[in-house]
């Protein structure tokens, strides 16, 4: 075989793989991105670095990985790379995930930085204004939601990770115009938990 129509197949073998990551999106969601970038980069230098998905052998993984990467297509390989990543992230609602984690009896917002807590509570006024709530009780939620933070009746009770649900333990929480119990639900109803 030529020089030639090996590297033709070289370059023909990387556009592949990029159209295949291109279409597999959703492996961005399981490594950071600095790992990522690195591991692209590092192609070059380890061929085999990458073969973890299935073993080959070290002609395919030579083969495929060839230290014959036209720079250009790492470079666009890598902006293809971070703007899925960042497409992905920006669908992501943080507040909205604080929130969910905030009404999780078990993790109880415990880790909140200085200032999380007055987001989670903006959030949470937003959301609730949205259903239908007013401001006076707007007013009552912010409250219920101060005594739950500091671990007062009627939210002192323990949450049994092992043998409970959320939902059960919110059933629990019995009081007048039970606010926080209502918009908890909600919001763990659509939030992983």
């Amino acid at each position: 075989i030529s020089k030639t129509s090996e590297s033709e197949k070289t370059i023909e073998k990387n556009s592949s793989a990029i159209s295949v990551i291109k279409r597999k999106e959703a492996i961005l969601d399981l490594i950071p991105l600095d790992v990522q970038i690195s591991a692209l980069e590092s192609i070059k230098e380890k061929p085999y670095s990458l073969t973890h998905k299935r073993k080959l052998n070290n002609d395919q993984s030579e083969d495929f990985y060839s230290n014959e990467i036209d720079e250009n297509k790492n470079l666009e390989f890598k902006r293809l790379y971070i703007n899925i990543y960042n497409r992905k992230w920006a669908e992501f609602d943080i507040d909205l995930f604080l929130l969910g984690y905030f009404f999780h009896p078990y993790f109880w917002g415990k880790g909140f930085l200085p200032g999380v807590f007055h987001r989670v509570c903006h959030t949470a006024v937003s959301i609730w204004l949205k259903l239908d709530g007013e401001k006076y009780s707007s007013a009552q939620l912010l409250s219920q939601m101060t005594s739950y933070k500091q671990y007062e009746d009627p939210y002192n009770i323990l949450f049994d990770f092992y043998n409970s649900s959320v939902q059960n333990w919110w059933s629990i929480i019995d009081q007048k115009n039970n606010h926080i119990q209502k918009l908890a639900l909600k919001i763990l109803a659509i939030m992983p938990h």
